[in-house]
């Protein structure tokens, strides 16, 4: 794989996103903390794809949504350093690197931060369900979620596609 190798700078939009998700971050942190000492000892830990819980575990379990949102976000910001190592569906040329480049950056910045914030949502979700005694996400989460994350994909699909 021969590509040109860009360092590309972050415009404002960048910035806003991976602040965003550096908030998002930080409150989850807040809202487990926080809450840790008032959660029961056993919570829902995991959902079927109608929100509701199918099973349920020790409240230190809810540590881990935290650390798993912290790894994706810092992996995938660590990736956005490295453009010509991602997978692009349009062959990269020197004519192209830079607008190719900054579309798989700006992809995997905006899958970031949407992770983040999912995993935001699903720590508060999971820490009023403990403490109200409630095992089911708010409804349509599921389908919300999904259609997002697929539309951001099609959306950076298309706009690789026309700078080619």
């Amino acid at each position: 794989m021969n590509r040109p190798k860009l360092k590309l700078k972050q415009d404002n939009f960048d910035k806003a996103v991976f602040y965003s998700g550096i908030t998002a971050l930080f409150i989850q942190l807040i809202i487990t903390i926080l809450n840790y000492n008032s959660l029961p000892e056993i919570i829902p830990t995991h959902y079927n794809f109608a929100g509701e819980a199918d099973d349920f575990g020790n409240k230190n379990s809810i540590l881990v949504l935290p650390i798993i949102s912290l790894v994706l976000f810092s992996a995938m910001n660590f990736l956005k350093g490295y453009p010509h190592l991602l997978n692009y569906t349009v062959k990269i040329t020197p004519e192209n690197a830079e607008k190719q480049y900054r579309n798989g950056q700006k992809l995997l910045n905006v899958m970031a931060t949407i992770m983040t914030f999912t995993f935001l949502f699903i720590t508060y979700s999971q820490v009023e369900n403990a403490t109200n005694a409630s095992t089911k996400l708010p409804n349509n989460f599921i389908t919300y979620f999904t259609f997002i994350v697929f539309a951001v994909i099609i959306y950076f699909f298309i706009k690789s596609q026309l700078n080619r």
